[in-house]
């Protein structure tokens, strides 16, 4: 097995058993657009039909305002704004133009893109850089144009693909955008595939790294090939007994505006509000969640319907030892 990573590292962090219940989220994460151009097979994106018409919505530019002003009313400003969720982002015609707002209104310490990259033209990457993007992350999802096709039903000319992420990340130096390339391990075969995809990429990003393909889309089976390569580093089970912490630290707003606890629901069913009727803030101290977010603090996570299936180690803070008292601020506030 081959390890030459380059990890992304976060921000220092405030152990979370000594402020939670938080007054908001510490990461949010606002989907531009559900749709998305590829139908890579270990995604449920274009692989269901459950919902789709819902789940494939472009948001429109007054929900994306009106989000925006709700976020001016929580006490304090979101620490990481995740401008993507569950499909293409820069499908929206408005992305850029939804980036630069939230860096000039000042919203959050950092701004992240999630892109299959297919789409970044010239012009694109320039906007991404211009409007203040702080890290646009690239899932590359095979090593070749045939393998693009045949893992993401999609026609690739591979080199384009290749000199358009050399681009942006040319264009980013001197800038505070940092570019972060990262594959699946169903790209690839050996670990002289893995060298190649290292080869390739570790001169024009800033992070490089493997994922292993976890059961991270509950009620969907990933595609994970017979003999598949094992990355090992990234994506590790979660343990049996160990407590998520993400309806305690993240919300995830769909296109549509549904408000869920967790950016892998795709399926809407940690659903706790719409901001569509519902001020965010409001939405955030709900007792709904609050009650999500304990039963999840009792250990029940193996009974929840949707987060039965999950094995993502999700959870950066492990609250095991603080549940109780967690669980006691929370009653507290209702």
């Amino acid at each position: 097995m081959v390890n030459r990573d380059r990890l992304e590292y976060g921000n220092p962090r405030t152990s979370l058993w000594d402020v939670a219940p938080l007054p908001a989220p510490y990461v949010l994460f606002l989907d531009p657009c559900g749709a998305c151009n590829f139908s890579c097979k270990f995604c449920p994106c274009n692989n269901s039909d459950f919902k789709a018409a819902e789940r494939h919505e472009r948001m429109s530019m007054e929900l994306f305002h009106k989000i925006l002003d709700d976020l001016e009313q929580f006490p304090e400003r979101v620490k990481v704004i995740n401008l993507y969720g569950f499909g293409e982002p820069l499908l929206h015609p408005n992305y850029i133009e939804m980036a630069r707002e939230i860096k000039q209104r000042g919203f959050c310490r950092e701004l992240r893109c999630t892109t299959n990259g297919f789409l970044l033209t010239p012009e694109r990457c320039r906007g991404l850089v211009n409007a203040g993007v702080d890290m646009v992350r690239i899932s590359v999802e095979a090593l070749n144009a045939e393998d693009y096709k045949r893992i993401c039903g999609v026609k690739m000319d591979y080199d384009k693909f290749v000199e358009q992420i050399h681009y942006l990340y040319e264009i980013s130096r001197g800038t505070n955008t940092k570019v972060s390339l990262k594959t699946l391990n169903v790209a690839l075969k050996d670990d002289a595939d893995a060298n190649r995809f290292y080869d390739i990429y570790e001169p024009i990003s800033d992070y490089t790294y493997i994922q292993d393909t976890t059961q991270a889309w509950s009620e969907f089976d990933a595609y994970v090939p017979e003999g598949n390569y094992e990355a090992g580093n990234i994506g590790d089970m979660m343990d049996e007994d160990k407590i998520c912490s993400f309806p305690l630290t993240n919300m995830a707003i769909h296109s549509n505006g549904s408000v869920g606890c967790c950016p892998q629901d795709w399926k809407f069913a940690t659903e706790y509000g719409n901001v569509k009727n519902q001020p965010l803030l409001d939405i955030w101290n709900s007792r709904k969640l609050k009650n999500f977010s304990i039963a999840h603090l009792m250990g029940n996570r193996r009974k929840i319907p949707y987060c039965k299936d999950c094995d993502v180690c999700v959870s950066n803070d492990d609250v095991r030892a603080h549940a109780e008292e967690i669980i006691g601020r929370l009653r507290k506030s209702m």
